[in-house]
């Protein structure tokens, strides 16, 4: 199963375009999850990145808002 069966509205952007994206934003327009595993999120991060495991996320967990655009790492 790829990312556009599971999450239709899906958007990919470069890491410039997701960076403009953010700065042309208030920090509290958006949310940014990290969907990859602890392991991988604990090696290093983007500050101020949620880590929501991608199972958790498809299990529904996780406090996201649903008004608010989100960006994801994978």
């Amino acid at each position: 199963m790829d990312w556009k069966t599971l999450f239709p509205d899906f958007k990919q952007f470069t890491m410039k375009q997701a960076k403009d994206f953010m700065e042309s934003q208030s920090a509290d327009a958006w949310q940014l999850i990290d969907v990859r595993q602890p392991g991988e999120y604990n090696r290093g991060h983007i500050a101020g990145c949620i880590s929501l495991p991608l199972m958790d996320l498809l299990d529904g967990k996780g406090d996201l808002a649903p008004n608010k655009p989100t960006l994801s790492i994978v």
